[in-house]
């Protein structure tokens, strides 16, 4: 449910909380991100 758009501090601060939760999510977030 990633879609390439331009990330906020709140959104990337929402995602790294959900990222210390879901580190398999975490890792295919950060690629999407990176792209």
């Amino acid at each position: 449910m990633v879609n390439s758009k331009k990330y906020s501090k709140d959104d990337l601060t929402h995602f790294y909380n959900q990222c210390q939760i879901f580190k398999k999510y975490c890792q295919f977030g950060l690629w999407s991100y990176s792209s």
